[in-house]
C-alpha cells in the first residue's frame, strides 16, 4: 500500500451541508457535544467549502 498524489486542480461547486440529529436526543449531552463541536469545525474551515 502507498499513498498517491491527488490533484486539487478541479475545485467543486459549493454546497449545502445538513447536519441531522433526532429530537429525541437533539439536547443529550453527548449528541449536544458532537454537534456543538462539528458545527464549531466546519464554521473554522469554512473557506474550504466554499
Amino acid at each position: 500500500m502507498a499513498l498517491n498524489h491527488c490533484s486539487l486542480d478541479h475545485v467543486p461547486p459549493p454546497r449545502e451541508l445538513w447536519l441531522i440529529t433526532r429530537r429525541k436526543v437533539r439536547q443529550d449531552p453527548p449528541t449536544k457535544t458532537a454537534v456543538d463541536f462539528l458545527i464549531q469545525l466546519f464554521a473554522g474551515e469554512r473557506e474550504l467549502f466554499e
